[in-house]
Parts: structure tokens; sequence; C-alpha cells
């Protein structure tokens, strides 16, 4: 290298020019030419010489960033000098404070050397890098880096920028998450704040729910149906079509060996609903009709069936027929039309589907202990997560089974049902609370033995693993709120969810926001899994009362049109002797000269019988008692000093304050004759006073089923078996008492 320097007519010798940024312990020549108009003369050497070797400066581009809520990684850079000799390592030092002196020894809290593997390449090409483990979740630390070659450390240190930094990680969920209805159609989510943060203060929270029932199925096309998790009520699809308008016939439908009479292929959604509940094999039902092209769709939702021999949840599918002389065996869930069918139209067919399937979702466990000969005995005990429950007898009950798992406290609610088959019993264990892929259930079986010796003894856990939400369907929302660290009174959250479906099954999950990789945590679903926001139901219709004897009346009414988003559980009714107050109007028809010609009364969109401008009382009272919306009336008529009448209408029957009744003119003739309408009394309900009113709520009715076991003779004895919903019950002794009986059901 070379410069050329400027020279000073009035310095003096001798002159110094610093040559810098040369390699410690390279040795260099430097020559000196002087210069004039003539040019440079012949250079003037001087003797070899070398900068002295020294320790390196500090590494450059320090950098730190959490690595998990117990590490720290660091990385940095070779230094910008190496001190005339090869780095072989450095020093990285941590501590909580920035003086470095919290050490037993009163140096830094704690240290680690990182050797060089090849000098010249490590930390130049790409940064090197070291982690510090065993630190404390969401305390700073601050980190400092030396380098080293064979003349010591350098006397500076490599920092980062910031000074600190805070070994964090995701922040875990609320532990738990509460679910209910809110007002208005909300949904009600609330969560305590009071969790693990990650290590750094959680600034905010995401809400998140999705429809999980039919309703996710209406709003979203070419959904996955089999995404629908934890509605405990299965709904199946009837379809039947056309691919022209010309859809005609009959059809009838199967459950579980039983069949339906024909049904029209336009069944209304009331008939099919009749016709599968007088089914005994298929308890209670809901349906819903829509049309669907040219055809139609009964959506029909199972309230009590829940259950096959298999799986908890996993009802058979309705099946059908479209030919006279089909038997059972062959029904199916899909036919078309063809010779003798009973179902006509072009391509006509019916097909039938489970859309919502019960019980889907959740996590099941069976329990299966069978022996190869004799009969089960002795005890067995039950290992969840940890924990064990106290012995069960060999052929506990499912009430047992489920209430030791549910006692040990970290199984959630339960649904167990118990099956006998051969020389075995299974035990169908769902977890309804806990949701996802859980731990499997260990069977404890040394107290398990066979009553024959030679037997064997043999366990066995089936699972069908639970799922998670895919929260994929339109419906799907979310919310993010923010809290302030510094709000440390703000220890529960609550948040209503607005706009909802009534009705519609939701599920609802919550994360937490600390800022680590700028991502929310992992998610805390909620309990219950899912639940409908709801409003007061309508009012019941068709209200009749009649007198049923000198001393009772008979109610009846029918359900209401809306029933607020959830099944109706009872009916209050009501009565008292003390009347409202009659709504009392009066009519006035007049005009200053003769009147000739007809009128008409309205009364809530009816419209009476044509009436003579002078028509008596009792005509007026006729008339509008013919009149669907008025009850009973009672008139009177008086005559009016100029030309015209009045006629005093008195409702009897129509409680409350009334709409004025309307008064059509346009047939009446007369100079000036016009109509008027006036309330005298203004109609009140009965007051229903609670000193006077009687009341009762009518709820469902329990069902009542009688069990006979008879013989032909004075012989009868042993045991047999109930079946309810394919579930079998334990033997029960064909003189079994009340309690064995309730029991074993």
């Amino acid at each position: 290298q070379s410069v050329e320097i400027p020279t000073d007519t009035n310095a003096t010798a001798p002159f110094y020019y610093h040559i810098s940024n040369l390699r410690p312990g390279v040795t260099y020549i430097a020559r000196v030419s002087c210069y004039n108009s003539r040019g440079y003369n012949v250079p003037t050497a001087s003797q070899p010489t070398a900068p002295p070797q020294q320790p390196p400066s500090r590494p450059l581009q320090v950098k730190v960033v959490t690595g998990s809520a117990s590490t720290l990684s660091v990385y940095w850079s070779h230094p910008q000098s190496d001190g005339g000799n090869a780095i072989s390592k450095y020093r990285v030092e941590w501590d909580v404070s920035a003086a470095f002196n919290s050490g037993v020894d009163g140096g830094s809290l704690g240290s680690d050397i990182v050797s060089v593997v090849v000098p010249g390449v490590d930390c130049v090409l790409t940064p090197c890098q070291s982690i510090v483990g065993s630190l404390v979740k969401g305390t700073p630390y601050f980190v400092r880096i030396y380098a080293y070659n064979r003349y010591g450390y350098s006397s500076d240190a490599g920092v980062p920028s910031p000074l600190s930094t805070i070994p964090q990680t995701f922040p875990m969920p609320p532990t738990l998450v509460q679910l209910a209805p809110g007002d208005n159609a909300s949904l009600s989510v609330a969560f305590s704040t009071q969790h693990d943060n990650g290590g750094a203060p959680v600034t905010k929270y995401k809400i998140e729910w999705d429809c999980m029932d039919q309703h996710a199925i209406a709003g979203t096309p070419n959904l996955v149906t089999t995404d629908l998790l934890y509605v405990r009520q299965a709904v199946q699809r009837i379809l039947v079509s056309a691919t022209a308008f010309d859809l005609g016939g009959t059809f009838r439908l199967g459950f579980a060996g039983a069949v339906t009479p024909w049904l029209n292929y336009d069944t209304s959604a009331t008939l099919m609903q009749q016709t599968l509940e007088a089914l005994d094999t298929i308890g209670a039902v809901r349906v819903q009709r829509n049309t669907v092209g040219n055809g139609f769709e009964w959506l029909v939702t199972f309230l009590t069936n829940r259950e096959n021999l298999n799986h908890n949840g996993d009802i058979p599918v309705l099946v059908a027929s479209i030919l006279p002389t089909e038997h059972y065996a062959t029904f199916d869930v899909a036919k078309s039309t063809g010779a003798g069918a009973t179902l006509t139209g072009t391509t006509a067919a019916i097909q039938i589907s489970t859309n919502v399937g019960g019980y889907n979702g959740f996590e099941e466990q069976s329990v299966v202990v069978a022996t190869n000969a004799g009969s089960l005995q002795g005890t067995f005990t039950l290992t969840f997560d940890g924990q064990t429950t106290l012995p069960l007898a060999s052929d506990a009950a499912a009430l047992s089974v489920k209430s030791a798992l549910e006692a040990l406290g970290n199984s959630g609610i339960v649904w167990v049902t118990r099956f006998a088959s051969g020389l075995g019993i299974s035990w169908n264990i769902m977890f309804l609370t806990r949701l996802g892929s859980v731990p499997l259930v260990v069977v404890g079986s040394n107290g398990l033995y066979s009553s024959d010796p030679t037997a064997t003894v043999s366990v066995n856990i089936l699972e069908v693993p639970g799922r998670l939400p895919a929260m994929s369907s339109a419906l799907y929302g979310s919310q993010i709120i923010s809290v302030s660290p510094s709000a440390a009174s703000q220890t529960q959250i609550q948040y209503n969810i607005p706009s909802l479906v009534v009705g519609a099954y939701y599920f609802v999950r919550v994360s937490a926001w600390n800022g680590f990789q700028n991502a929310f945590g992992s998610a805390q679903y909620s309990t219950p899994p899912i639940e409908a926001p709801q409003l007061p139901p309508g009012p019941p219709q068709n209200l009749v009362v009649e007198a049923n004897s000198t001393s009772s009346l008979a109610v009846s009414w029918t359900p209401p049109l809306f029933d607020g988003g959830s099944i109706v559980q009872g009916y209050t009714v009501e009565w008292d002797a003390t009347p409202g107050t009659y709504e009392v109007q009066v009519v006035v028809v007049n005009a200053t000269a003769p009147i000739t010609g007809y009128f008409a009364m309205t009364f809530r969109n009816y419209r009476s019988t044509n009436l003579q401008w002078d028509a008596s009382a009792d005509m007026v009272a006729d008339a509008l008692n013919m009149l669907p919306s008025v009850a009973g009336v009672t008139v009177s008529r008086s005559a009016l000093v100029s030309f015209g009448y009045s006629w005093t209408v008195t409702f009897q029957a129509n409680p409350g304050n009334l709409p004025l009744l309307g008064v059509q003119t346009s047939n009446l003739v007369g100079s000036g004759v016009a109509a008027l309408v006036v309330e005298t009394v203004t109609g009140s309900n009965p007051p229903f006073n609670p000193l006077t009113k009687g009341s009762m709520v009518v709820g469902s009715q329990s069902e009542v089923q009688e069990v006979f076991a008879y013989a032909g003779a004075a012989d009868l004895g042993g045991t047999f078996n109930l079946v309810f919903s394919s579930e079998s019950s334990v033997d029960i002794p064909f003189d079994a008492s009340a309690d064995v009986m309730m029991k074993a059901l």
C-alpha cells in the first residue's frame, strides 16, 4: 500500500506518519520517496519490523434471543482484530445484574467456554452460537462475551442490544374456560387470568368459536361433517329426490328392526316425527323438513337414542324400502326407483346419511376383561394418568366404574356403559370433558381370576382417540381482547359472544399472547365442550279452556312456534277468578241529514258482514262475534239527537287493552255522514294476584314400562337380562325385588 503526503514548507524534520490496521506479529517494511517537479527519487527503505502481538479486540455483532422458558441463545462474530494470534476460545458470561457480580465469588452468575474448532473460519463466515441454560423463566439476564488468544482475553466484552433478555416461552392458556348461555342469544365465556404467563406478561387473549351442528352444514358448502364434534344428539338426513318435477309415491323406513307404515313422498315434519316415535326402538326425535331441488329432505335429530353395541353414541342408521314385498334384511340407506317401486318419478331415489354423529370426537376407551372358561371372579383396579382407583368387582356396574374414575379428580366427567357377552365383560369409557387424546387407562388385573382353576384371564384396552375441532365452518369467529399487564386486579375476564345462531351448538377455545415468537400459545377448550345460545320461548299456541266439570277446567295448548333454541322443559299454568277490566268501545255513525245505506266493522284484520245504517244491537253483536279475532262481545244501541246511532261494544273475552274497531263507511249515504270510534273503558288483563291465583307446573311425563316374568306352572326360576338401547343389564333373579331391579337398570 502507499500514500502521498503533502509537504508543509514550514515544517522541520524529522517527519512522522502513523500506519494503522496492521496485523500484529506480521513483518512489514516501509520506504519513503521525495517528490518535486522532476518526479520521485529512489526510495529509502526501513529495516523489517512487526507490530507487537496482543489480546484480541472484543467480539462483534452480539445478539441474544429467547430460546425457551429456561434458555437463551447467544450469537456473535469474530473480533475486528485477533491481536496477531489465532483466537482459540470465547468466554460467555451471564448474570441477573449489569455489574456481573451475582456469583458466589463476586463474579458473574455463570459462564461457559466455547472453543474454536477451525481457527480463521469459526465465527467468521457464520456467527458462533452458545445456548445458556438452567435460567429462571421471566427473569432478565445480562450477557457479555470475551475473545481469547495466547496473549489473553480481550480487554472489552462484546454485549448485545438491548443489554438484557428474558427467557420465556408461549403462555399457557387459562386453566378453566367456562361457557354458558348469555343474554340476547349470546354465549358467555369466562376465564381466569391467573395462569402461567410463560415468563412475560400476557397482554392479549384470543377467543375463538365455531358451530358444531347442522347449522354449520347448512352454512358451509362441502363441509367435512366428521369434523363436527361433541354434539350428543345424532342427526340423520333422509333425502327423497328426482331429476324432474314428477316425484311421487311412498316409502317406508326401518330402525333397529322396527318398520314404519308407508309414508308419502312429501310427508310433513310433524307426521314424520310421530311415525318414527311410534317405533319401539327409536325413542324421541325432532324432525325438520326442507325442500331440496325436486324433492324433500327430513333432518331427524335423535333426542334419546344414543348408543349401540360397539360404541357409545354411535347409533344405527335409518334404512329405507320402496318395494312392497321387501324384507327388512334388504332395507338399505340408498334405494332407486325401478319395476314395482312405490317411489315414482324420473330417477327417483331415497338416500339416508348421518349428518352429525352423536358423541363424535370424544375419547373412548373400552376395557375388555374375559376368561376362556368358568366365570370371572375377584377384583381389579383402573389407573388413569398416574392415579389409581379403589378395587372394583370383576362384574362392576357401569355406575361403579364411573364413580371410581371421577373420584380420581383427573378424568373429568365420564360416561360408562357395560356390556356382558360370553365369558367376558367390557366397559366403554367415554371422556366427556377431557377433550382430545388422553392417556390410556391401565388395568390392575392381579386380583382377577376364573372360577375354573385351569382357565386364563385376559385384559385388553381398545381406544378410539379423542379429537379437537378443525374450526373450519363459515360460522367460525374470533375476538382478541387486550389486557393491561399493570391491571393486577383484573383476575377474571368475561366476554359475551354476540350475533350467534339461536339453538346452534358452538365450541369455544381461548389462547393467550405474551409476545413470544409473535404468536398466540396453545388453546384451552371450554367446559362444557359445546353450548347453544338461547332466548326465552315464544307463547304457547292454541290455548283452549273448557269446563271439565262443575269444579274443574280442562286446559289444552300446543307448543310455541319458537322454542328459544332449547327444548321446552315445562309450562306454568296459572288461573285466577279475579277478572280483568273489559274493554268498552263506542261506535258512532252520524250525519246532518237522514242516512241510508250500510257499513261494516273491522277488528284485527278481519271484516264483518254488511250492517244496515240503523242495525240493531243484536245484529252488530252477531256480526262481531262471527269474526275469528273476536272472542265475545255484548252490544247496546242508542239513538243520537241528530241523525244516526251509537253502539256500545263491550269485549267480554278478549283480554287486555285492545286496538280500536274500524268502520268502513263508503256505502253510507247522507249529508256529512261520518263514523267515530271512542275507547271509553281501557281493557286490562286479569291481575293474577299472588294472593288469589293458582298455578301448577306441567313438565315432562316419565315413561312407565312393565316387565312380566311368568311360567305356565309353579316352577319359575333362574335369571334374565334387560336390554335398553342395546345395553344389557347384569343377571336379574326371576323374583328380583324393586331395589334389585332399579340397581340393575
